[in-house]
């Protein structure tokens, strides 16, 4: 694999630190919002102002909503970490892309479509039932939902595929790039509910197909969008559960998933399904073939 714009860049200009020391620095800053978020609810039971707040997310199914706002903040500290100390440029970061707007629908229409596929397919197998969620359906919160997938999704790709990819990328090679982030990417999601083996092989492919879109179109837009829906149509579309978070009150349909876990994805959704293993592989095929045929002489 050649080095993209992105990936000389990073090459020519970043500071060389230590990868482990990086993936130290972006798994704290990750947890920061989280510990912040239980910091001030603990503070706040005797701060009547607060304490109705955190009463007030919690009884309306807010809170989960609330956690992934907060992952602004962590893109911010991200961004400030990678320019002002590993001294990466928007070009290194995948932040220039002259066609953005179409990247980012190219994404949208990804992580929707591969959603809605295994469902489908799960459906038509007998191990999902569908109906429509006419009774717990909040609009209004579910429109709010949509910028904060848009956010949570964006923060994700920036520190796992911008920061990480290319700095491993650009210090050694390529393919250590794509596979490291990929599989810090699925580890980082280990204590979540349900997960096992299955949704720990299904998140490290997830990673490598958003790791290949990255390089392939050598801009963030469109593997942060696909992220960003691919969430957004499970929790929100399908009312199914995120890598083993739930909610509830803003999805439209109501997604039932039974039978053998192997196949349903048990408590950690489709993410944890053979059949989102067998779509996933068959992305990757197509994937690495286009990247090939982009990469050969002509």
């Amino acid at each position: 694999m050649k080095a993209n714009r992105s990936i000389k860049r990073t090459k020519e200009e970043a500071y060389d630190l230590n990868p482990v020391l990086i993936t130290l620095i972006l798994s704290i800053l990750i947890i920061i919002p989280q510990y912040l978020l239980g910091l001030i609810g603990g503070l706040g039971k005797n701060i009547k102002v607060i304490d109705d707040f955190f009463t007030y997310m919690d009884t309306n199914n807010m809170s989960f909503l609330l956690i992934i706002y907060l992952t602004a903040l962590t893109l911010f500290f991200a961004y400030i970490f990678a320019r002002k100390i590993l001294k990466r440029d928007k070009i290194s970061l995948g932040l220039i892309d002259d066609r953005k707007f179409i990247s980012y629908i190219k994404g949208i229409l990804l992580g929707f479509s591969l959603i809605s596929l295994i469902v489908l397919i799960l459906k038509s197998l007998g191990f999902a039932d569908i109906v429509t969620n006419k009774t717990d359906l909040n609009i209004k919160l579910f429109l709010i939902f949509i910028p904060a997938w848009m956010i949570q999704g964006f923060e994700e790709e920036f520190l796992m595929r911008s920061i990480l990819m290319n700095q491993i990328s650009g210090k050694g090679s390529i393919y250590q790039g794509i596979f490291a982030n990929s599989l810090i990417f699925s580890i980082l999601h280990l204590g979540n509910l349900g997960f096992n083996l299955m949704s720990f092989i299904n998140l490290f492919m997830v990673g490598l197909i958003f790791s290949l879109i990255f390089y392939k179109e050598d801009s963030i837009y469109m593997s942060a969008a696909a992220h960003s829906f691919w969430n957004m149509t499970m929790a929100n579309i399908y009312g199914i559960r995120v890598s083993g978070f739930s909610q509830s009150g803003a999805n439209i349909l109501k997604t039932t998933l039974k039978g053998s876990p192997l196949i349903s994805g048990a408590d950690f959704g489709l993410e944890g399904s053979i059949i989102t293993s067998l779509v996933l592989a068959g992305v990757l095929i197509i994937l690495i073939s286009n990247i090939k045929k982009k990469s050969s002489p002509k």
